[in-house]
């Protein structure tokens, strides 16, 4: 392979992301997290490589509108937090692969502002007790308040 077809195939908009990760399996998720991406955006295109280029031609075209497809879709994810569905850490996987995409893409968008509004994810499960029962000696047991 010359140069210059190597040049093109780095060029390519999710060449360019696949290069950033170096888990097979964190390649797998983030690449299902950015086709429900795609979907929730309308971005159209047979393979997930077809959608990459498409966003990245549209995001270059209009920051804002970058900006704001992204918002909408936290927003949607947020609002499946606050009916239970989903969990506050579950937001944050999804903004993994999307600000990933667009660093290594150069595609300006203002994080902070992004994910200023997302929910924080807990340190413990929501299915545990909300204390815990810690084994004194001799059988006895004290009661620990769980800080949230």
């Amino acid at each position: 392979m010359d140069i210059k077809q190597e040049k093109e195939i780095l060029i390519d908009p999710y060449s360019i992301f696949v290069y950033a990760i170096k888990s097979p399996l964190t390649r797998k998720k983030y690449e299902g997290r950015l086709n429900k991406f795609f979907d929730f955006t309308g971005i159209a295109g047979e393979t997930l490589e077809a959608r990459c280029a498409a966003f990245e031609q549209k995001a270059r075209a209009d920051a804002n509108w970058a900006t704001s497809v992204i918002m909408l879709f936290l927003q949607s994810l947020k609002r499946r937090v606050e009916s239970k569905e989903i969990t506050g850490a579950t937001i944050r996987n999804y903004v993994k692969p999307i600000k990933l995409f667009c660093e290594m893409n150069e595609i300006a968008a203002p994080w902070k502002k992004i994910v200023r509004g997302l929910p924080r994810s807990r340190n413990y499960a929501d299915d545990r007790a909300s204390k815990n029962l810690e084994c004194a000696d001799e059988g006895t047991y004290k009661v620990q308040e769980r800080r949230p």
